[in-house]
């Protein structure tokens, strides 16, 4: 079983790991909750990611842009 983690990015450049060795489940509620808070719609909150055990990206969000599944980078890849 994998474990997730996510992290939120801010506009000073800070992030922070919110939490840690979660189900996917967890991951992506928490995900959706803070790439809708209203930090994030402010731009206060510029970047949310959930990865999982490997440190491979799996949900990316990014002010002013919509959510993606898999990130950009990974779909790059397996083309």
């Amino acid at each position: 079983m994998s474990s997730f983690r996510w992290r939120c990015f801010f506009d000073d450049g800070q992030h922070k790991y919110a939490r840690r060795f979660v189900s996917a489940q967890e991951a992506c509620r928490a995900f959706q909750h803070y790439s809708r808070s209203a930090g994030a719609q402010l731009g206060l909150t510029v970047r949310v990611i959930i990865t999982e055990s490997s440190d491979c990206i799996v949900r990316e969000w990014k002010y002013g842009q919509a959510s993606r599944f898999p990130p950009e980078d990974l779909r790059r890849d397996r083309e």
